[in-house]
């Protein structure tokens, strides 16, 4: 397999034994004290004789490796890309008694360079990023041999050449797939987007690809129906926004008998106009002139707010009617995946038309998946309070942090900058915060728990005391504890994946860990009562059951219950 060497720490805690240290390839094979690693290595400390491993430390030199927190044995992370020659690797922890255990070993890492070079046919903008993903340490694979791989951009050198270099182990295999809108768009061949290359690293080597026709629009330009969406930060403008060329003008107005004509502006995605200075519990009315059925907003009370969470839709034209057949929201948040193929503009007409009936008449505020592909259709369709994909708005009593996990969000980059100042700017303040982004930090789906965006943003989430953090991708439903640093914690963050708008569900991994308190397998969306202390979710099926329920008060004791 591709990756796979892995390091386990086996540790013995029987007191009639010294305990041994083996190490072991993802194959089962043993490697031997000066046999080479690299690659994707873990330490794991295996209990023996049902002894309970307490606060594990393992150390790689001077470097404190990092746990992998939904193993069921304490596991982490040896970084062997940033590791050379001989490391002496040390594990210390305690038992339930006191006592405590010590352990070390040599071991000798190498690592080689991989040099990857990319072509890219002409018309291109110099300032669009590659992305480069694969199976390769840097990129994420798990102790149980799944693949979590991390996007990461390659630099442009002009002339249509993009270049990198990651590090990889001796007689580790290399499977690396090229995109323009993060590793989600694999398997898109056809399109000429993505391409695949597959070899066995042996030494310092290099790869070059060339790729044609990437990111090239397909499919007829098409209507896009009307949708509305909070273009204020304050929640005091609402956008509308269609590309149809029957449409004259739109009419506007504090009531369905009270309109009068309004400016209309145009821009790359068709045309809008901004109903401004809203106020809470304010209505407006619109309508799309000739022959458009007027529309009534509502702005809600500063007090209370009811909205829905539906994610990854890929197209599907059943879910999203049945929930509004169920419910009458005054917001809907869509943490990605509304359309199969981002660059195919017949697949935004369709999806378009699909949300119509909440978009409508509730604003419809969206984040990107990893199917949207980084097109710039998305941006040119939705209107956003923000310049980029990642954006916050307050609505209500609540406030919202949408955030483009298909793009970068490491300290110095524009995205975290903005997380953080916007986190910091709403800690203070009394009511609840919720989180919208695509890539779950917990994960029990095929795809899994994105251990990067647990890295770095969960501890930007909790330490702000965020309620919920919204997530897509791993298509089902899944909601952990309430949680800070990975352990269950009154009045953590709960985390949801709530990826059951209408594509294909998935399977779950067998091993469910500890903060994970409920997964579903099944369609559904999640119906949310927010006020200023108390917030409620509800998770239902197409046919309005509800199957999980739990409440939470910002900054104090969660609730939880499933029915």
């Amino acid at each position: 397999m591709l990756g796979r060497l892995i390091l386990v720490v086996v540790i013995l805690l029987e007191t009639c034994r010294a305990a041994t240290l083996s190490v072991l390839a993802g194959d089962g094979r043993d490697v031997s004290e000066h046999e080479a690693v690299g690659g994707l290595c873990v330490a794991r400390l295996v209990p023996q004789g049902g002894e309970i491993i307490l606060d594990p430390v393992v150390m790689a030199g001077d470097l404190r490796l990092i746990a992998v927190t939904d193993q069921p044995v304490p596991t982490f992370w040896l970084p062997c890309d940033s590791l050379s020659d001989q490391v002496e690797l040390r594990a210390s922890w305690s038992s339930p008694i006191g006592s405590h255990h010590r352990l070390s070993r040599t071991l000798s890492v190498r690592n080689l360079p991989l040099r990857i070079r990319v072509e890219v046919a002409p018309g291109l903008a110099s300032h669009h990023r590659i992305y480069a993903a694969g199976s390769l340490h840097a990129l994420g694979r798990l102790p149980d041999g799944t693949w979590q791989p991390r996007a990461f951009a390659l630099t442009p050198l002009g002339g249509g050449h993009w270049f990198g270099v990651v590090m990889a182990g001796p007689g580790d295999g290399c499977m690396v797939e090229f995109t323009k809108g993060g590793w989600g768009t694999k398997g898109r061949t056809a399109a000429g987007r993505v391409i695949k290359l597959t070899q066995p690293i042996v030494a310092s080597t290099g790869i070059s690809a060339r790729v044609d026709n990437f990111g090239v629009r397909s499919g007829a330009v098409g209507t896009i129906a009307e949708h509305v969406s909070i273009c204020g930060p304050a929640g005091d403008c609402l956008a509308v926004a269609f590309r149809d060329q029957r449409i004259s003008r739109i009419l506007v107005g504090p009531s369905p008998g009270a309109l009068s004509p309004h400016r209309l502006r145009k821009d790359a995605g068709g045309m809008f106009a901004e109903l401004s200075n809203l106020r809470p519990g304010e209505t407006r009315s619109y309508a799309l002139d000739p022959g458009g059925q007027p529309r009534l907003l509502r702005v809600p009370s500063s007090e209370e707010l009811m909205f829905c969470v539906i994610g990854d839709i890929q197209g599907n034209p059943e879910i999203l009617p049945a929930m509004m057949a169920h419910e009458t929201p005054q917001l809907v948040v869509h943490p990605g995946d509304l359309v199969n193929a981002g660059w195919n503009e017949e697949d935004w007409t369709r999806n378009m038309a699909i949300i119509q009936p909440a978009a409508s008449v509730t604003p419809y505020m969206v984040v990107p998946g990893n199917h949207e592909e980084n097109s710039p259709i998305f941006g040119e369709v939705f209107h956003f309070p923000h310049a980029e994909y990642y954006y916050a708005f307050a609505w209500g009593p609540a406030r919202f942090l949408m955030l483009d996990s298909e793009a970068p969000y490491e300290p110095g980059t524009l995205q975290r900058a903005f997380a953080e100042s916007v986190l910091a700017a709403w800690a203070p303040a009394p009511g609840p915060i919720f989180v919208a982004l695509h890539a779950p930090p917990y994960s029990t789906g095929m795809h899994g728990s994105d251990y990067a965006v647990r890295r770095e943003l969960c501890p930007l989430f909790e330490s702000a005391g965020v309620s919920v953090v919204f997530s897509g991708h791993d298509h089902g439903y899944s909601a952990t504890w309430p949680l800070r640093d990975s352990a269950l914690a009154e009045g953590g963050t709960v985390y949801v994946v709530a990826a059951g708008g209408g594509a294909r569900l998935y399977t779950s991994r067998p091993h469910q860990p500890a903060w994970c308190r409920l997964r579903v397998e099944t369609h559904h969306w999640l119906r949310v009562h927010a006020s200023r202390d108390r917030v409620e979710v509800e998770a239902r099926t197409p046919d309005g059951a509800t199957f999980d329920r739990f409440l939470v008060r910002p900054g104090q004791t969660s609730e939880t219950r499933a029915d």
